[in-house]
């Protein structure tokens, strides 16, 4: 499965919810629709504060200027950096004794490649911090048929360097991400989400939470609410919690296939079945879908297995 998108499908709890479908609303004439021939119709408006510049499927594609989407050949994953001026990739076949990931500047036509762990273990899923100046990856080793979280690697791009720490008693779906302020990286953690320093020393636990969501980041652009797919004593899919006091603060009542991150403060992005295949909506933190913004077709969903990467629009 594509490991971008597996972090974005909904937990088993949630596929016991009836279903909700979308309430697509009629299209707007200042809406812009574009077919990106990877079975994936963009719904966009000007002034929306997420766009998609990433498309990973069968094979990665990045937004181009003129709103087409090209494949990235030699990556089996790409993200794009908050503002578009990076990109981070990681190669199909790692060469030499080491993994790496590239960092590709397409201002500068410039791309750096960054040592991270040394083979067999291999770093996966790269997340930007919110400057857009390093990166936290997912250390993994094969365990038998499957490979398991290991540990993370941290990459500066201004030093063009990373450091790989190794952990003991990870969740079986841990993947790292970096905190809003940077300085921290969070993972899930048995029922809930566990915070590291990047020398690895654990300086939080959130337990009972639920894991965090899919997408870019399970932080909402003000860095306050923490988006999870809601533990199983909640009857919701999705939920919010006060990231300074842990406390629950929302549960999102709605069927969702996957969670693909924040909107803005108070709408979450969900794919949800509905229209021909599947949609992707902008839904409120009580559950209500208040617009459609891609439509993806059902080969897409289940054969492709596309993810949808939302950046900052501008």
């Amino acid at each position: 499965m594509n490991l971008r998108r597996a972090v974005a499908m909904c937990a088993a709890s949630c596929a016991l919810l009836p279903l909700i479908p979308a309430s697509a609303s009629a299209a707007r004439l200042d809406e812009n629709e574009i077919d990106t021939g990877l079975g994936v119709t963009l719904h966009e408006r000007p002034g929306d504060p997420k766009k998609v510049t990433a498309i990973v499927g069968a094979k990665p594609h990045l937004r181009t200027a003129d709103d087409t989407f090209e494949v990235v050949p030699g990556y089996f994953d790409v993200a794009v950096a908050p503002k578009g001026h990076r990109v981070a990739g990681l190669p199909e076949n790692p060469k030499g004794r080491y993994d790496s990931v590239a960092i590709i500047d397409a201002a500068a036509q410039q791309t750096t490649t960054v040592r991270t762990s040394k083979l067999p273990f291999r770093t996966t899923i790269a997340y930007w911090s919110a400057s857009g100046s390093k990166l936290a990856l997912t250390v993994e080793k094969t365990d038998g048929k499957k490979w398991v979280p290991v540990g993370f690697a941290t990459a500066d791009v201004r030093a063009k360097a990373a450091k790989v720490v190794l952990l003991k008693g990870l969740s079986k779906d841990a993947v790292f991400q970096w905190t809003p302020d940077g300085r921290h990286l969070m993972s899930s953690y048995r029922d809930g989400v566990r915070f590291h320093r990047p020398d690895g020393k654990v300086v939080r636990t959130l337990p009972g939470v639920g894991s965090d969501i899919g997408g870019e980041t399970a932080f909402s652009p003000s860095g306050k609410l923490l988006g999870t797919f809601c533990p199983a004593r909640y009857y919701e899919s999705l939920c919010t919690w006060d990231l300074a006091t842990g406390k629950l603060r929302n549960r999102v009542d709605i069927a969702v296939e996957g969670s693909y991150g924040w909107w803005d403060d108070k709408h979450l992005l969900a794919a949800v079945k509905g229209g021909s295949g599947y949609q992707m909506v902008v839904v409120d933190l009580k559950g209500n879908v208040v617009r459609t913004v891609a439509d993806i077709s059902s080969s897409a969903w289940k054969k492709d297995e596309v993810y949808l990467s939302y950046t900052d629009a501008d």
